[in-house]
C-alpha cells in the first residue's frame, strides 16, 4: 500500500484467515521512503517477485517484493505519473503521465522502449491487452486509446466519458474492457476484433 506520506508498505496477512468474522490488526513486513511526492500508483508484478510505484515527483520506482530493496529508478516524463501498470506477457511496465504521454520500460535493463504521444491532455490510466500487443489508455477529457505496441501506432480513439477516467480493468478473458469516471459513469466495452475479422472472411 502507499499514502500520503510517501511511504510504501507490505503487509503481513498471515492472521487474516476464514471465515472473515473479525477486525484482525495486521502488521507490515517493511515500510520503504517511497518518494518525494504524493504517490499515486501501485502494481504487482505477474510472479510477485516486483513492485512499481508512481510518484508526481515524475519518477517511477521498481521496489523488490521481499526486502523492499529498492531496485531502480525510472525518469523521463516530464509531470507527475498517474499509472503504473506491468504487463502479464511480457518483461517490461507501462507508465502514465500527466505530460500527455505513455512510456514502456524494459525492466530487463530499465530502459525506455517506447514513448506513445497522442493524447491532448494527462494520461491517468493504462492498461495491456490483446495478449500484451497492445495498450490502452484514458486520459482526463474521458478519452480512450488503443495502442499497438509494435508499431506504435494508435488505432482507435473514443470520447467514452465526460470528465476525468479513474478506473479501468481488464476481465481476465481480454473481451471487456470497465472505466469508471468523474462523470458518475461506468462504461462496459466489449472487444469485437475477432468477430469483425470473421466478418471480413
Amino acid at each position: 500500500s502507499t499514502g500520503q506520506d510517501l511511504t510504501l508498505k507490505v503487509w503481513d496477512l498471515s492472521t487474516v484467515v476464514e471465515p472473515y468474522e473479525k477486525v484482525v490488526k495486521i502488521t507490515t513486513h517493511w515500510t520503504r521512503a517511497g518518494h518525494e511526492k504524493d504517490i499515486n500508483a501501485i502494481d504487482l508484478s505477474p510472479n510477485d517477485r516486483f513492485i512499481a510505484t508512481g510518484s508526481s515527483d515524475k519518477t517511477a520506482k521498481i521496489w523488490n517484493v521481499s526486502n523492499g530493496e529498492e531496485i531502480t529508478t525510472l525518469s523521463g516524463h516530464k509531470k507527475g505519473i498517474w499509472c503504473v501498470k506491468f504487463s502479464p506477457f511480457d518483461q517490461c511496465l507501462a507508465t502514465a503521465s500527466a505530460d500527455c504521454m505513455i512510456r514502456l520500460w524494459n525492466i530487463s535493463d530499465f530502459d525506455c522502449m517506447r514513448t506513445f504521444q497522442g493524447h491532448t491532455t494527462g494520461v491517468l490510466q493504462v492498461e495491456f491487452i490483446t495478449r500484451g500487443t497492445q495498450l490502452v489508455s484514458c486520459d482526463t477529457q474521458g478519452i480512450l486509446k488503443v495502442w499497438t505496441i509494435k508499431s506504435m501506432v494508435c488505432e482507435l480513439t473514443l470520447d467514452v466519458h465526460n470528465d476525468k477516467v479513474w478506473g479501468m480493468a481488464v476481465m481476465e478473458d481480454g473481451k471487456y474492457l470497465i472505466t469508471g469516471g468523474s462523470d458518475s459513469n461506468v462504461h462496459v466495452l466489449y472487444d469485437m476484433t475477432v468477430e469483425n475479422e470473421d466478418i471480413r472472411r
